[in-house]
Order: C-alpha cells, then structure tokens, then sequence
C-alpha cells in the first residue's frame, strides 16, 4: 500500500528509530511504496532505504495513506486536500507532556476525515473517551506497517 509518514525530524527517538526500522524491513522485502516526510530538517539518525521527502510534497500525494504520529502533524495531514486516507497513529498522548488547547485537541481527534490508532490499551481508552462520533481502530503498539494496514 502506497503510504506517506509524517514526521517531526529525521534525529534520533524511539518514535523514529521503530518508524525507520519498521520501513527499512518493509520497502527491502517487498514492493510497497512507502516515503518519510520530516517536517524539521536534521541529520538522519540512521540510513533510510526509501525516499525522504519534502514538506511540500505531502499536498500532492495521492491514492494512498498518510501517517502521522503526533497530534500537531494529524492537524497538518486533516487539511490536505487529497483523496489519501489520513491516520493518526498516536505514539504518546502529547497533551500531557505540552500545553495545547483542549478544543484544538478534540476537535483534531474528531476530526472525520482522521481515522485513530494508539499504542496501547490506556491509550485507547482516553482517545475513546475524547471521541464523539467514532472510535479508534484498534492498537499497535510499535510501529508496523503491516499491522496498521491490516487495521485499515
């Protein structure tokens, strides 16, 4: 499945370093099309097997799926204007570790065009008590492609 991952820098977290070693198994084994967009630039914390993309490019991907991990970047993601599923793969519950508006927050989570999955069972059931109108579709709890696209 053609997909695009948001995220915040190419430097080192634990967030990246499952997101890049999940990638670099997949687009090695198989044919799928997978591409990272940084929205900061920084140096990479290691190699990437599959295009680094920039910013700019994420308003003309299309037919495929968009992938962001925090809250700040599934807001970025909800308004693109294409015909890509956009996902919010919920790494941390950003708003306890930041300020951010509770409204700005909940309306992100509710957002209809973003479809929801969390890292674990506490993660669900904060984001299902956020949600109004759906639900998150289920948890993983590293980052996995295959799993996330089984979900979709």
């Amino acid at each position: 499945m053609k997909t695009m991952i948001v995220t915040e820098h190419l430097g080192f977290s634990e967030l990246n370093y499952s997101i890049f070693s999940n990638v670099n198994k997949i687009v090695s084994s198989s044919l799928k099309e997978v591409s990272i967009v940084p929205m900061d630039v920084s140096n990479k914390m290691m190699q990437i097997l599959t295009a680094v993309m920039n910013v700019s490019e994420m308003s003309s991907f299309s037919d495929g799926v968009v992938i962001a991990a925090n809250i700040d970047h599934a807001k970025e993601i909800a308004s693109l204007v294409t015909n890509s599923r956009k996902l919010l793969y919920l790494w941390d519950l950003d708003w306890m570790y930041k300020k951010m508006s509770f409204i700005e927050v909940y309306e992100i989570l509710n957002n209809p065009k973003l479809d929801i999955i969390v890292r674990s069972k506490t993660h669900q059931n904060v984001v299902d008590k956020l949600l109004k109108n759906k639900k998150t579709l289920g948890i993983v709890k590293t980052f996995d492609l295959e799993k996330i696209w089984n979900l979709l």
